[in-house]
C-alpha cells in the first residue's frame, strides 16, 4: 500500500502555488474533460456539503460555493495537499483509544480505484470509543491565504473529525483542532470545512483559553471517529485540498 502525501513530500507546504497556478474547478462537479476518478459510487450523484451538513434545504441551505458556481459565484480555487492516487511513502499512523487503555482497531488500505479506505471497529470497553488516523508534515504549511479545507469522501453514514496540529512558538501544540463532518452512508461527498470551524481540544475536551488556529504553521493532518459511535465503520478519503 502506498499513497501520494503531497501534504509532505511534493509541495513541502511552503510551495503551494499561487491562485492563479491553482484548480478553480469544483471537486464535486468534475468537468467532462478532466472526470472525477471512477468510483463504485460513481460521481455522477456526488452532492457537495458543508461541514456538519449532509441534505442542504431551503431553511438550511449549502453555502456559497457548493452547488452550483456562476460568474458571480465561482467555485473557490482549489489546491491539492493529499492524494491518493499513486505510490509515496508510507506516512500515516493509526491512533486509536489503546493509548488509554481501550481496544479499538483500525486500519488504511489502499482500494483499486485509487482511494483510502480507514476502516475498523470502534469498541466502548475499557472506557475507549475512538480511532484516528494521521499524518504529520516535515515542514509547518503556511495555509493562511486559504479559507478551509475540502474533502472528498465516500461516507457510511457516521459523523468523523477532520484533525489539525499546529505550530506555535516553535513548538507542535500538544492539543488538536477538529471539525466535525457527518457522512451519507454510500454516497461521496465533497465537504467545505472552513478554519473557522475548527476548535482546540484534548482527549475529547475543549482547551481552556480556547487558543486559536495558526493556519501558517500547520504540521498535522488526519481523521477520527469517535463521540463513542460503537460499531464498524469505514470511510473512503479520495482527496483532501485546500480552498480559497
Amino acid at each position: 500500500m502506498g499513497f501520494t502525501l503531497i501534504f509532505a513530500f511534493i509541495m513541502v507546504f511552503n510551495h503551494i502555488p499561487p491562485a492563479s497556478d491553482s484548480i478553480s474547478a469544483n471537486a464535486a462537479h468534475p468537468a467532462s474533460e478532466n472526470p472525477a476518478p471512477d468510483h463504485t459510487s460513481g460521481p455522477a450523484s456526488e452532492k457537495p456539503a458543508s461541514a456538519n451538513t449532509t441534505h442542504p434545504t431551503p431553511e438550511n441551505p449549502a453555502p456559497a460555493n457548493t452547488t452550483h458556481p456562476t460568474p458571480e459565484n465561482p467555485a473557490p480555487a482549489e489546491v491539492t495537499l493529499i492524494d491518493f492516487t499513486t505510490t509515496a511513502p508510507e506516512v500515516w499512523q493509526i491512533v486509536n483509544d489503546n493509548v488509554m487503555g481501550g481496544v479499538s482497531r483500525s486500519k488504511i488500505n489502499a482500494h483499486a480505484d485509487g482511494f483510502a479506505v480507514f476502516s475498523g471497529t470502534v469498541s466502548l470497553r475499557n472506557n475507549g470509543g475512538f480511532a484516528s488516523m494521521r499524518a504529520q508534515a516535515q515542514q509547518p504549511a503556511d495555509l493562511s491565504g486559504y479559507e478551509g479545507l475540502a474533502v472528498r469522501v465516500l461516507g457510511d453514514g457516521k459523523v468523523y473529525a477532520l484533525r489539525l496540529k499546529t505550530v506555535v512558538n516553535g513548538r507542535i501544540t500538544w492539543y488538536a483542532f477538529e471539525a466535525n463532518f457527518t457522512t451519507v452512508a454510500g454516497e461521496w461527498q465533497t465537504y467545505y470545512v472552513p478554519f473557522s470551524d475548527f476548535r482546540p481540544v484534548y482527549r475529547g475536551s475543549s482547551v481552556r483559553g480556547n487558543p486559536p488556529l495558526n493556519t501558517d504553521a500547520i504540521i498535522e493532518l488526519g481523521f477520527m471517529i469517535k463521540d463513542r459511535q460503537e460499531g464498524p465503520f469505514s470511510l473512503g478519503i479520495d482527496r483532501v485540498k485546500v480552498y480559497r
